[in-house]
């Protein structure tokens, strides 16, 4: 019994030790079925605010047994950034995107949570609210997306110190693509982008 335990602590003792934190990004890439909305340029990209509590280069992490961070995610800028440069390629594969100053509309977004983590499956969870403003600061179309993501088996044997941390940023960079989607190609915000993009 003192054996198992010794070789018990020793493990634990293992996993705090072998505690790593890598740096990770996370591009966009527009999907091959993605369609302008409309021929004029008329979104400039305003401000993306990070009201997450968590840090603003923290992305997530591998848990161990105890529910301890063993392998840390960051992201190489700020979170805030990396979420503006993919709305920011997600405007001009819609053919959107205008220059500072010369859009007809503004695009704000809050991010109100983005993270991924692994205890036995991979998974990221993400909360946007995208707020289209004027010129004088009205508000025209306001949306919240949500989106979700869960890879793996409940049962899977590649967790731990033996989870991948590239495959736990995949599944983060996956979810940020499909949030960025949906929020752009939300039915709502294309409705009222189609019958105001010429007045």
């Amino acid at each position: 019994m003192n054996k198992l335990k010794r070789v018990g602590f020793l493990m634990f003792a293992l996993g705090v030790g072998a505690c790593s934190t890598t740096k990770v990004d996370l591009p966009y890439v527009p999907a091959p079925t993605t369609t302008a909305i409309t021929a004029n340029p008329i979104i400039e990209l305003g401000s993306v605010v990070d009201e997450r509590k968590n840090g603003t280069h923290a992305l997530g992490a591998i848990r161990n047994g105890f529910g301890g961070s063993l392998k840390i995610l960051e992201t190489q800028p700020p979170v805030a950034e990396l979420v503006k440069a993919a709305f920011e390629e997600g405007l001009k594969a819609r053919g959107l995107a205008a220059p500072v100053g010369g859009g007809k509309y503004q695009l704000n977004v809050t991010i109100l949570k983005f993270d991924c983590s692994q205890l036995v499956r991979r998974e990221a969870h993400a909360r946007f609210l995208v707020m289209l403003v004027t010129g004088s600061g009205k508000l025209n179309y306001e949306h919240e997306t949500i989106a979700n993501e869960v890879e793996g088996s409940r049962f899977a044997l590649d967790t731990d110190i033996f989870a991948s941390v590239e495959d736990l940023r995949k599944v983060a960079n996956e979810l940020l693509q499909r949030a960025v989607d949906e929020a752009l190609d939300d039915p709502g915000l294309r409705a009222y982008l189609r019958a105001n993009s010429t007045s």
